[in-house]
């Protein structure tokens, strides 16, 4: 088998026609991958877009703000915190939180027609007022969580 046989070369991307290396690439990404924010600044529009790669229970990640670093690192702010409760959400569904006031809601994403799982952090202003604060997607191992002793 040639190299031609494995890729597909459009425009200096590889394009991936070999479904070990499909598999390999799907492998490598994160079960929940943070996209972008979308209406930076733009009250009731402000809004952080997540895809799930694989299934997955949104209960085990925290959405938060973070300034982002020289090195592209970023420090998380204390005071701006988002959990998703238990949902359990199937692979290509979105979840979008926006940041502004809401309910949550299930719904279809109009430009892929994929499930989305949509979510309002309630905060009374928009978050991301300048491009150093960044969302930063953490990920709870429940395996080294610690709970406090009952105060009795």
């Amino acid at each position: 088998m040639d190299a031609g046989q494995l890729f597909r070369f459009d425009g200096g991307i590889v394009a991936d026609t070999s479904p070990i290396l499909e598999a390999l690439i799907q492998a490598s990404r994160a079960p929940l991958q943070l996209i972008t924010v979308t209406s930076r600044n733009k009250p009731n529009e402000e809004c952080v877009h997540l895809q799930a790669n694989a299934r997955v229970n949104l209960g085990e990640y925290i959405l938060c703000i973070g300034v982002r670093m020289p090195n592209n690192d970023a420090i998380p702010l204390q005071s701006y915190l988002f959990w998703f409760g238990n949902h359990i959400v199937a692979p290509e569904t979105w979840v979008m939180v926006y940041t502004g006031p809401g309910e949550p809601v299930l719904t279809t994403q109009t430009s892929d027609k994929k499930p989305a799982l949509v979510f309002h952090w309630n905060q009374p202003h928009t978050i991301f007022i300048d491009n150093q604060l960044v969302p930063c997607l953490i990920h709870m191992d429940v395996s080294g969580t610690q709970i406090g002793h009952k105060v009795e």
